[in-house]
């Protein structure tokens, strides 16, 4: 009895320390996948609400579905699904067109220094000269650390980050000049280098998104021949229209039709995308 309670009263002591000595676990941070699409799509949804939308629309689609005599589960998963592509669709759109602002911004920039500015005041000027909440996002974003403290070349390093792809560049070569400490002069001739660069590129995307477009073209159009043809096949053969009304149809050709159609068309336009 006194030794189950002198080993109890170890365990304890030995707990006790555990507690108080070992290093506190890390904490888990969580962020939505879709947050930042959100911003950028410029709907002021927090992740709870917007969830709780597209749970109210995959239960009104299973509802839709059955009451057309189709499996609940297709409706399902297309009311989950349909808001992630109309949120994608149109942040992709409005990141495009903030894209082609950065030139813009650049050369604001570049106005600046020619007309005896820092840079920093010149990002500032650029910044407030645009309306667009993306496109100024990488520039706000260098003006708020640097007025924290960080170095401007650090804080043009961590506007990159945020920036586009296209416009990461640019940012990475100024803070370059910044680090060799480069004068304003030579600072407006990397300003200079660095839109004709993005001139050039903006140039042969314009060109490869025009030698593209009937390839685009072609994409939805071959999407809508193949529901175009299911209808008129379905319209002019009984034998189409009673196998697509069975549940064969129903619950296995026409969910699997449909999801085929969805991933084929996800899949092209990727293609296009990348290659544009």
């Amino acid at each position: 009895m006194i030794l189950a309670g002198a080993l109890a009263c170890a365990v304890a002591v030995w707990l006790v320390a555990i507690a108080v000595l070992a290093p506190s676990p890390p904490r888990l941070s969580w962020s939505h996948p879709e947050r930042e699409r959100l911003r950028d799509a410029g709907w002021p949804w927090s992740p709870t609400r917007w969830e709780g939308a597209r749970i109210a629309g995959a239960t009104l689609a299973a509802i839709v579905a059955t009451v057309a005599g189709m499996d609940a589960a297709l409706g399902t998963v297309m009311g989950a699904v349909a808001p992630s592509i109309a949120l994608r669709a149109r942040s992709d759109a409005r990141r495009e067109g903030a894209a082609h602002l950065g030139l813009d911004q650049l050369r604001a920039i570049r106005a600046g220094l020619a007309s005896g500015a820092s840079l920093v005041e010149s990002i500032q000027r650029s910044v407030a000269a645009v309306t667009d909440t993306i496109a100024a996002r990488p520039f706000r974003l260098v003006v708020r650390q640097f007025a924290v403290g960080l170095p401007l070349s650090d804080a043009l390093r961590g506007g990159a980050a945020q920036a586009d792809p296209r416009l990461r560049p640019a940012l990475r070569t100024l803070a370059i000049g910044v680090e060799e400490r480069l004068p304003v002069p030579q600072l407006c001739a990397l300003a200079d280098a660095v839109i004709e660069r993005r001139t050039f590129d903006e140039q042969i995307e314009s060109e490869v998104r025009a030698r593209t477009s009937g390839l685009r073209i072609q994409i939805w159009a071959m999407a809508a021949i193949v529901p175009g043809l299911a209808f008129y096949l379905a319209a002019t053969v009984p034998l189409v229209a009673e196998t697509l009304r069975s549940p064969l149809g129903m619950h296995l050709l026409i969910p699997a039709a449909v999801a085929l159609e969805l991933i084929g068309m996800m899949l092209a336009r990727r293609a296009v995308r990348d290659i544009a």
